[in-house]
């Protein structure tokens, strides 16, 4: 049990924090691994049970939450091309190309010359900008397609 783990549950435990300051605080000391996993999980599972004391609190709340599943997506979908032998995609995989654009969500990374369907108003959208300080590396954008058309995407006409 480190020193940093036993005052930040000392603190959540006399509500010394507000959710979306103890989520910032175990995610730093995680990310500095001054936590352990282990420790980790349960300052987060201790924190996400406090209530949410406003608007801030509820937003971080659903972010880690949304952030949580994502990595059990990951992770399933790592065990799954374990298990399957190879890093090849299904053949109907989306790839970015015109005949299978990539499922946009917020906060992904998107490219230049890739193409991605916008979940909201189901069109394809052809991402048209990328890093000017290092292209080809994607950018990660909190935003739809639809929401960003005529700055990093442009609207693909179906036939």
């Amino acid at each position: 049990m480190t020193l940093s783990y036993r005052t930040i549950k000392e603190e959540i435990e006399a509500g010394h924090y507000t959710v979306k300051r103890a989520l910032e605080i175990i995610g730093v000391q995680h990310a500095r691994q001054q936590i352990t996993d282990a420790e980790y999980t349960e300052l987060y599972s201790m924190a996400a049970a406090l209530a949410a004391n406003n608007a801030d609190d509820e937003e971080a709340i659903w972010r880690t939450q949304v952030e949580h599943r994502l990595a059990d997506l990951e992770e399933s979908v790592g065990q799954l091309l374990e298990s399957s032998g190879g890093d090849e995609p299904a053949p109907d995989a989306p790839d970015g190309s015109a005949d299978k654009p990539i499922e946009a969500y917020r906060g992904m990374t998107y490219y230049k010359d890739r193409y991605y369907l916008d979940p909201e108003d189901s069109n394809t959208y052809i991402c048209t900008r990328d890093r000017d300080d290092a292209p080809g590396t994607g950018l990660a954008l909190y935003y739809l397609p639809h929401e960003l058309a005529g700055i990093y995407f442009q609207t693909v006409e179906t036939e």
